[in-house]
């Protein structure tokens, strides 16, 4: 209940906030993504959740209860996935998030990819709120990953967290 609290609580204009519930995959099956935002529909608002889309999936889709589902089609995701192609990739998502949802009243980023492209969109409307959700230990999630991986996410995930105005997470530590 705090988590919702939280939600519905910051930055509210009104009987009924615009909220766009960022993730990084096709949204197929996170089941987390669709309990929060169907819970904050039935709470009043109207919710996006914003994903990447893969071939064979609706680009705009609505669930029963009106939340809305907007998968972004990026040109470049047929490229292969070298270190270079993976950021193009990237920014190419954050234009096309950022042209469609800078005036959203609440971002709701999920796990540390979400709250970067977050970030990259309050820096174009510094008064929106965003709220980041971090469903797993973001700087220890990849088996056999290097240290260097390790301290980049980290200290990644220390400078990206100043920028949101709540944070969920998953325990104490």
């Amino acid at each position: 209940m705090d988590k919702l609290f939280t939600l519905v609580s910051i930055g509210y204009r009104g009987p009924k906030m615009k909220i766009s519930n960022l993730v990084l995959n096709d949204f197929t099956n996170d089941s987390r993504v669709l309990k929060t935002s169907n819970t904050l529909q039935a709470l009043g608002h109207n919710v996006t959740v914003v994903a990447i889309h893969e071939n064979g999936l609706a680009v705009r889709e609505e669930l029963p209860n009106g939340v809305g589902i907007h998968r972004i089609r990026l040109l470049t995701k047929k490229w292969y996935k070298n270190r270079l192609v993976q950021v193009i990739k990237l920014s190419e998502f954050i234009v096309k998030f950022i042209v469609n949802y800078r005036k959203s009243d609440t971002l709701h980023c999920n796990d540390l990819n979400g709250l970067f492209v977050g970030v990259m969109c309050k820096l174009t409307n510094p008064n929106m709120p965003i709220i980041y959700d971090s469903h797993e230990l973001a700087i220890n999630d990849v088996p056999y990953q290097s240290r260097w991986s390790i301290k980049l996410k980290f200290v990644l995930e220390w400078f990206l967290i100043k920028f949101a105005k709540n944070v969920i997470c998953v325990s104490d530590s």
